[in-house]
């Protein structure tokens, strides 16, 4: 009896230490795979950080009260803190002194959260003399977890103040031009090449009893018929052809040249045209010839 039951205790005793080794090794291969799985997170992180630190976006995130989580340098910067840490936990409100600003970040805040639909490319205005921003395109998207709840926001937004700046310069040069244009003696003309007006303007328009809303859009051919000089000298200009030619319409005389437009291709999409009213000119040339004439005349019939 005693025999067998110091066999059973060593075969316990190996069944333990054999255990214990197998729950050493498996210790040991988790303990890797965590160090793994632990140096892979950091590695992301590491990765992620400087991707948001390095795109030229402004990067927040918030819960679902507006408390801010998390942002970039960038973000920091634009609310004057030099690092991201001295956002956390604060509000707009401890941020932005605007507080009718706060009112609409906070409102558009809520609105995703509880809509559950994101703000895509709100385009924004900075109204504040000491900002070097002055506008932004601004997002905002809500975050879920792993059910699905909505836990917060993520936001950013781009400066396109120098876009912006460009574009109303634009617009006030396009403005320039236009009242220069409109107020030109000329008719400044532009046709597809389905021969359609895209553009028509110029003071001379009165004079042939037209204005730009009844020309643009239309065909050339509901004007003129289909024989008249000016269809003529459109479908020269659409083969390619850039010429000068004098046209008339009613009482008015008109310098006209034709020029095709092409795309970057080299492709013709349409021709411009500007067309100068010569009648007054003219009528002055004609006046000079036949007084000319006369004194020629008077000369070669006056006695000696």
């Amino acid at each position: 009896g005693a025999v067998q039951d110091i066999t059973l205790l060593r075969e316990a005793e190996e069944l333990l230490r054999t255990t214990n080794e197998e729950l050493e090794k498996r210790v040991a291969e988790r303990t890797t795979e965590l160090s793994i799985a632990n140096e892979t997170l950091q590695e992301r992180e590491t990765f992620l950080r400087l991707l948001l630190e390095h795109i030229p976006l402004y990067l927040y995130w918030k819960d679902k009260n507006s408390v801010y989580l998390g942002c970039n340098t960038n973000y920091a910067k634009a609310h004057y803190k030099e690092t991201p840490e001295e956002i956390i936990g604060k509000t707009d409100y401890d941020l932005v002194p605007n507080k009718q600003r706060t009112e609409i970040y906070h409102g558009l805040d809520q609105q995703v959260v509880q809509t559950n639909q994101p703000i895509l490319h709100e385009l924004q205005k900075i109204d504040s003399p000491t900002a070097a921003v002055k506008w932004i395109d601004s997002s905002k998207i809500p975050m879920h977890n792993a059910q699905g709840d909505i836990i917060g926001i993520l936001g950013y937004f781009e400066d396109v103040t120098e876009q912006m700046t460009a574009l109303q310069a634009l617009v006030q040069r396009e403005e320039v031009l236009r009242t220069v244009i409109h107020n030109a003696p000329v008719i400044l003309f532009s046709v597809d090449k389905n021969e359609m007006f895209t553009f028509v303007d110029g003071a001379v328009l009165e004079g042939i009893h037209r204005t730009s809303a009844e020309l643009l859009g239309t065909s050339i051919t509901q004007f003129v018929t289909s024989d008249d000089p000016f269809i003529h000298s459109v479908r020269r200009a659409l083969g390619g052809e850039h010429h000068d030619v004098l046209l008339e319409s009613e009482e008015t005389r008109f310098e006209t040249h034709f020029a095709p437009m092409r795309d970057e291709n080299g492709e013709i999409q349409g021709i411009i045209g500007v067309a100068v009213d010569l009648t007054e000119r003219l009528a002055v040339e004609q006046i000079a010839k036949e007084q000319q004439a006369l004194l020629t005349n008077v000369l070669n019939t006056a006695p000696n």
